[in-house]
């Protein structure tokens, strides 16, 4: 069984006629009753009773028409859902981002392109770059959105956005009191240090400024949230590295301060676009990058 089939079959119970469905069908009156006669093979059953002229379904054609009705509308259904999709009219899109990119970066650039295509589904999922990494690889994401520079060889990875990290600490802190306006590694040796966790794009070029400047803290805290860090950093806990896109508010309301770091490794770093390497790509993900590509220029 296949829908020609099926639509063959329909037509001629619309119809009552075999000529009548042939016409219909742009098909000869002979190739209409051989596909009848097909069916009949395959389900050893008679469909329809012909006589005197008339088609009349048999019990088991009774049947078979309710359910031939029920898959050509699912089928009809497809068609139009598929169409839909190609038309980037229904869709959904999978996206990851790590966290400074998913919390302050991500959902203006999500409404907008909601806006221009309002039936799209978006889902983000915001973790650190290396699960989110894993998670493109592992085709559970569609696109990912991360900080770090080493990736693995089965992804096509974009330059998306130019960050920069701040050092900050507290409008209480004993820098702000001093009076001091910049630090250099040595300032560090009495200073408690606030770091992202392991797999942090964050918490990885932190430490290759420590081992570049070769800087030692006296202590060392761990948090796994970007918010978390920025209170104990107002509330005088320590000090961070931390994007300059997480504290834009903070700081333009003076909720701490940023001070300069002297030293020769740069504090700038690359967020960047990383997709799974694939001949075919969706035209809902080619939309969106292009639509990142022409918004982001």
């Amino acid at each position: 069984m296949n829908l020609r089939n099926i639509r063959i079959f329909l037509t001629v119970l619309e119809t009552k006629s075999m000529s009548k469905a042939g016409r219909q069908l742009f098909m000869s009156q002979s190739a209409v009753s051989q596909t009848i006669n097909e069916l009949e093979k395959e389900y050893h059953c008679k469909l329809f009773i012909r006589s005197h002229g008339n088609m009349e379904l048999t019990y088991a054609g009774l049947i078979f028409s309710e359910y031939s009705e029920k898959i050509m509308s699912f089928a009809n259904d497809l068609d139009s859902k598929m169409t839909e999709i190609a038309n980037l009219k229904l869709g959904q899109l999978r996206i990851g981002a790590s966290t400074t990119i998913g919390i302050y970066i991500m959902p203006d650039i999500m409404a907008e392109f909601k806006r221009i295509h309002p039936n799209i589904n978006l889902s983000l999922t915001i973790n650190n770059s290396d699960i989110i990494e894993q998670m493109v690889l592992d085709y559970k994401l569609d696109v990912g959105f991360v900080e770090g520079e080493n990736y693995s060889q089965d992804l096509e990875v974009v330059p998306f956005l130019d960050d920069r990290l701040c050092l900050i600490c507290s409008n209480n802190h004993h820098w702000i009191i001093e009076g001091k306006t910049d630090v250099c590694a040595k300032d560090f040796s009495d200073e408690t240090v606030i770091l992202r966790e392991k797999g942090s794009g964050t918490r990885k070029i932190t430490e290759h400024i420590f081992n570049s400047e070769y800087i030692k803290p006296a202590f060392i805290y761990e948090m796994h949230n970007t918010e978390a860090i920025k209170n104990s950093v107002k509330n005088n806990l320590g000090i961070t590295f931390i994007s300059e896109f997480s504290i834009k508010e903070e700081l333009k309301n003076n909720k701490f301060h940023s001070i300069s770091f002297i030293g020769d490794y740069p504090l700038t770093r690359s967020f960047s676009i990383i997709t799974r390497k694939r001949k075919y790509q969706e035209s809902l993900l080619s939309e969106f990058l292009y639509f990142l590509n022409k918004n982001l220029d």
